[in-house]
């Protein structure tokens, strides 16, 4: 959810400037990590390997703002719910108003269902906003990897017809030493577009970072071979201790 801040003005007895580190290293990713165990954020925007990986895309910033991990996105002019134990609505406020003091947008995103429905009050000064164009989607591994029940009837189908016409294929985990050859594939699909094609020349941008920092991401991947040739693939990492994205 987002927050879309109203009337919150900025009272500068009570606000202080936070100095923003610029981007995200290599060496920033324990302590990320850490909080995101300790605190098991559900939205794939904290993952620390999707932070590294669209940083030239997105320009994320991020502070240590009283005792949590507070992320801006400036190119979509905004700040992340600030990751740690929850703040109050009076917090979110005073960040809100820390903010626009400097000079950023004062609204809030990632904010999930359950803190809404713990403080209703919040409505008092923020805007509630569903922007479906940003869910996720959260599967069970159990469901993924049975694909009982009806819903999931025509994913059974379409493997299986897969699997009929193309009994050769092969499955392989991405690793560093054929991690080259899927980042060719990518760049090959990408190619194959006519038109423009920005959000998906980002896309392979971030792929391809992700791709050359694979062990220190602690990333995981698969790839789908017919004939000694990449036609698919999958990379993935851990959110938290029980959510990989």
């Amino acid at each position: 959810m987002h927050l879309r801040s109203c009337n919150i003005s900025c009272r500068p007895e009570q606000t202080i400037d936070y100095p923003f580190y610029k981007g995200f290293n290599l060496s920033d990713r324990d302590k990320i990590k850490d909080f995101l165990d300790r605190f098991a954020p559900m939205s794939c925007e904290y993952n620390f390997a999707n932070l590294f990986s669209w940083n030239d895309t997105y320009e994320h910033l991020w502070t240590w703002y009283k005792n949590r991990i507070l992320i801006y996105d400036q190119t979509h002019n905004q700040a992340f719910m600030p990751l740690g134990k929850a703040m109050t609505p009076k917090g979110l406020v005073k960040l809100s108003s820390h903010l626009t003091r400097m000079g950023l947008n004062p609204d809030i995103n990632l904010v999930c269902k359950d803190y809404l429905e713990f403080f209703p009050e919040i409505e008092r000064d923020y805007e509630i906003q569903e922007i479906r164009d940003h869910a996720e989607y959260l599967y069970l591994t159990e469901k993924l990897y049975s694909l009982n029940g009806n819903r999931l009837h025509k994913k059974r189908n379409l493997i299986s017809q897969f699997k009929k016409r193309y009994p050769g294929y092969r499955i392989e985990p991405i690793h560093p030493g054929n991690s080259q050859r899927i980042k060719v594939f990518a760049r090959f699909l990408l190619d194959r577009i006519q038109g423009p094609a920005t959000e998906l020349e980002n896309e392979y941008k971030a792929i391809s970072r992700a791709l050359d920092y694979f062990d220190e991401l602690e990333m995981g991947g698969l790839g789908l071979f017919l004939e000694n040739q990449v036609v698919a693939f999958s990379l993935f990492s851990r959110l938290n201790c029980f959510t990989y994205n």
